[in-house]
């Protein structure tokens, strides 16, 4: 019995890290980024990653996916799963240590995040109904004011 979950626990952990490898939308011009306004989600994470650091960046696909795409292909909305060990500049932007999610309004050459990294582990493993609601509503009130006129 023991040596089935084993098994079971080894080939959950494997099919989470060949899914967590895959990101929605990965610019390779950040350039485009930087001169475009958008609303981006970022998740952060280092090379090993928790369980409930992968929960959070599988829920978060999900929101997007099931929620966004239409803004997610025009650009409108970029995820981006980021690797703090190779991408320090950028970790340190946004004052990142550790498996993070951010949601940032770049909007007339000037940028607003919040942190909800907070949230995210209190609720990616114990309440995914709650975090993927909760995300949606925050993913919004940014594409809102992304909308607004100034």
């Amino acid at each position: 019995m023991k040596i089935k979950l084993l098994f079971l626990s080894l080939v959950l952990s494997i099919s989470m890290l060949t899914n967590a490898k895959s990101t929605i939308f990965h610019p390779s011009n950040d350039s485009i980024l930087k001169s475009k306004d958008h609303v981006e989600v970022m998740t952060f994470h280092a090379k090993k990653r928790c369980i409930t650091c992968l929960k959070i960046e599988e829920l978060t696909k999900e929101v997007i996916n099931e929620s966004f795409a239409k803004e997610l292909k025009s650009g409108k909305l970029v995820f981006r799963n980021i690797d703090i060990t190779q991408n320090k500049e950028v970790a340190k932007k946004y004052k990142v240590a550790w498996s993070s999610l951010i949601i940032s309004l770049k909007k007339d050459n000037k940028e607003n995040f919040e942190n909800l990294t907070t949230f995210a582990f209190a609720y990616a493993r114990t309440n995914s109904i709650k975090f993927k609601s909760e995300l949606k509503a925050k993913i919004i009130l940014a594409l809102k004011e992304l909308d607004k006129k100034k």
